[in-house]
């Protein structure tokens, strides 16, 4: 008998590949650099180096996707938070196609989603791992293995 499918710890998987997927991506450096005390290149477990999103992470469409994603030290994810609109005049003007693409996706209505999808965006996030070079050792220990087994399975 197949294991019944639990949104809650597939959700919590997604969100360590999706935060493990953008920090390698940006070299685990704050991409945002607004705060007087911003960290700069950080360490790949130090938690400081945050997975920030531009919009709200509360729609599973924009939560996971990469163009909603970024590095940020906590200084600057925080300075985010605090000047909400200032973060968003640095961010269009900063990467002004991204913005188009992100106000397109939040545009649409959202909708309930099912299984496939989750596993859609999980294959989506493996094979950019994969491309990327994620090294397994970066994310939580809870998580390493799980990684470890799903990169080799799309060998």
């Amino acid at each position: 008998m197949a294991k019944k499918f639990k949104k809650k710890p597939f959700r919590d998987w997604l969100d360590t590949l999706a935060r493990i997927v953008v920090k390698t991506d940006d070299n685990f450096t704050c991409q945002i650099q607004q705060s007087p005390n911003c960290a700069g290149q950080m360490l790949p477990l130090d938690k400081n180096c945050q997975w920030c999103h531009i919009k709200s992470r509360s729609r599973n469409d924009l939560r996971w996707h990469c163009l909603n994603n970024i590095t940020g030290c906590g200084q600057c994810h925080q300075w985010g938070h605090a000047n909400p609109n200032d973060f968003g005049v640095w961010f269009a003007k900063t990467y002004p196609k991204r913005q188009e693409i992100i106000n397109l996706i939040a545009q649409q209505h959202p909708h309930t989603w099912y299984e496939g999808e989750y596993k859609a965006v999980e294959l989506s996030l493996l094979t950019e791992a994969k491309r990327i070079g994620v090294d397994y050792m970066n994310i939580p220990e809870r998580f390493r293995m799980r990684l470890k087994r799903k990169l080799e399975e799309l060998r």
